[in-house]
């Protein structure tokens, strides 16, 4: 029997499994966009102007083979370069079901729900193409080979072109144009992506917002709908974007992971902690140790020369000063406030368990996530545990690009419920695993990252290795963070402490301050007398003060009811001279009477009961012994 020879492309299963991608309007809109940024673009517009939705451009433009290569199926158009490009399928897919007129059918019972779309493009220096696809007629013959036309525009479609340009303030010598005809489910898709507040906006998964694909971009990415002049630039979400002195601990962590193929053709993975000490996830059994152990140089030398690339772990904590504030402490008396009451002696208030707010505040419903996650929030719905899950996740970025978000065993969005502590590890600390390579269909890390011919299709798995490093490092920061708040609250402490000492000097709490009771104004002023001994306690030790009146100088009380007895005081530069009270009330007009004394101290009394008590009873005391000191 002759041999027979069988390998043969079917074009029609080849055609509408390019409407089986896994492709949602939210990932098709991403991947023309993704397309526009490879071909070197400043600006990507979608404008909606007639019966017509736009993505404009201004990047390199296609020459007449370029435009060919475009639609050659499964071409790798960005070879060797850092694109975000894989397979050569997604421009076709995305303009295949941008094209119907009903996105959201798979695989259409009806070919006239499809239509055409017009590609305009220009390349520096050289003419104007024009390509045309009609997706209906593909559809209904069956065949793709030879059914993309590509021509030169006509002088009226030039105009047209620069028109476009124009509106969406586009001044470049070259760029492209993708014309499809009006579609409401496209339409709306934009007009939710370009949303800024997260309440007014239809739930869109986080992995598929065009603000964390593109959030690592510095193009413009903007929508114009009709008349409207301005242009709407898109909400960029780059977590880590901030400068690093807007996150706990002031530090961004990044740990490089190289991946080596060792001479068993097993996959390692091994960090340098950069002390030139190595760390690896190793094979136990027939699994993995649950986290990294060190190896010695010499097995890492023996795998150099097979290194196959790196990757980045980064790990961080944005600030925010509603879950902890640094610069501003509160006493926490959650316990305490039930318990105290005005009638504690001082002992009592020594030993009250003093605990400054750290983020416990986060244990019921009143935080949610740090304002910068709540502006791209997607799921509005749902309990705590629910809210903000997509956080949880790790951001798996390659070539700048995100492409989607990964559950970490031990970081799942219900670990959050457990206390505080779990609460700001699995919600507030964000991970992201990055790579950069050049795309080609064939590259292992990739493969191993479990990339897609749709990069949209990722199944959620990374290597366990890789995924037990992420979980090692995400609970290493917060043990760092841990300990960045522990300094801090503990720095506050004794800052509080030492000022307490210092204000304990100025005034002797066990003779002068008893919680309640400071001083009884009955007990001080009676018109004719300043001082009342036996009421206040030992003249010796009213005020320990040297600065103000020294102790062996106090008013003496006995002598002071008569105007013509003398007051005894040494600092007076003059020991045996007598100062007639007649003399004083007569000349000074510092003095102050019975009732100003009542006032002052009255407000003395009020300040003590306060928050405020150090600075402001010496502050007060010192007004009211100044004045004394003048009599």
């Amino acid at each position: 029997m002759e041999d027979i020879r069988a390998g043969t492309i079917n074009e029609a299963g080849l055609i509408y499994s390019l409407t089986r991608k896994g492709l949602t309007i939210d990932n098709c809109g991403s991947e023309l966009i993704s397309n526009s940024l490879d071909a070197g673009a400043k600006n990507v517009i979608y404008y909606v102007k007639d019966n017509f939705i736009y993505l404009i451009d201004d990047g390199d433009g296609m020459d007449k083979n370029e435009c060919i290569n475009m639609f050659d199926l499964n071409r790798q158009n960005h070879k060797n370069d850092k694109s975000m490009g894989v397979s050569g399928i997604g421009g076709k897919s995305a303009t295949l079901i941008l094209s119907s007129k009903r996105t959201n059918t798979i695989q259409p019972s009806k070919n006239n729900n499809y239509s055409s779309v017009v590609i305009y493009t220009h390349k520096k220096d050289n003419i104007y193409n024009k390509i045309f696809i009609d997706w209906k007629d593909i559809l209904e013959s069956e065949v793709y080979s030879n059914k993309i036309n590509i021509s030169s525009m006509t002088t009226k479609e030039v105009k047209e072109y620069n028109k476009l340009m124009k509106e969406c303030c586009i001044n470049n010598s070259s760029g492209t144009i993708i014309r499809f005809e009006y579609n409401m489910e496209f339409d709306n898709c934009l007009k939710n992506q370009f949303k800024y507040d997260y309440d007014d906006r239809v739930t869109i998964p986080l992995k598929d917002q065009f603000s964390l694909i593109f959030g690592r971009y510095h193009q413009n990415v903007g929508y114009k709908y009709k008349t409207f002049n301005n242009i709407k630039p898109l909400l960029k979400y780059d977590y880590f974007g901030s400068e690093e002195i807007n996150y706990y601990g002031n530090k961004i962590s990044n740990h490089r992971i190289d991946h080596y193929i060792d001479n068993r053709n097993r996959d390692r993975f091994i960090y340098n902690d950069g002390n030139n000490e190595y760390w690896e996830i190793i094979e136990v059994g027939i699994g993995y140790s649950r986290e990294p152990k060190k190896i010695t140089s010499e097995k890492v030398k023996n795998l150099e020369q097979n290194i196959q690339g790196y990757y980045t772990i980064v790990t961080g904590m944005r600030k925010d000063n509603n879950m902890f504030n640094e610069n501003k402490m509160n006493l926490n008396n959650k316990n305490n406030n039930k318990n105290n009451n005005k009638n504690n002696n001082k002992n009592n208030n020594k030993n009250n368990n003093k605990k400054y707010i750290q983020y416990d505040n986060i244990s019921d419903e009143s935080y949610e996530l740090h304002p910068y996650d709540l502006q791209f929030i997607s799921d509005k719905g749902g309990g705590k545990d629910t809210f903000g899950k997509d956080f949880c996740l790790t951001n798996i970025i390659r070539n700048n690009q995100s492409i989607t978000l990964v559950e970490i065993d031990g970081f799942k969005p219900g670990s959050a419920r457990g206390n505080e502590e779990s609460y700001i590890k699995t919600k507030l600390i964000h991970s992201t695993i990055e790579y950069d390579i050049e795309s080609y269909q064939n590259n292992i890390l990739d493969k191993l990252m479990n990339i897609q011919e749709n990069k949209n299709q990722h199944n959620g798995k990374i290597p366990i290795q890789l995924e037990r490093f992420i979980k090692y490092f995400r609970n290493k920061k917060w043990m760092e963070i841990k300990e960045y708040f522990d300094n801090i609250i503990k720095n506050h402490e004794n800052h509080v402490s030492t000022e307490s000492d210092s204000e304990s000097e100025i005034i002797d709490n066990d003779e002068i301050i008893d919680n309640d009771e400071i001083i009884d104004n009955d007990e001080i002023i009676d018109n004719d007398e300043i001082i009342d001994n036996d009421k206040s306690g030992n003249n010796d030790e009213i005020i320990d003060n040297d600065e103000i009146i020294d102790n062996d100088e106090i008013i003496d009380n006995d002598k002071s009811g008569n105007n013509d007895e003398i007051i005894d005081n040494d600092e007076s530069g003059n020991n045996d001279e007598i100062i007639d009270n007649d003399e004083i009330i007569d000349n000074c007009d510092n003095c102050i009477n019975g009732n100003d004394l009542i006032e002052i101290l009255d407000q003395v009394k009020s300040k003590l009961k306060s928050q405020h008590i150090y600075r402001e009873v010496y502050v007060n005391l010192y007004t009211l012994l100044n004045k004394i000191n003048k009599l």
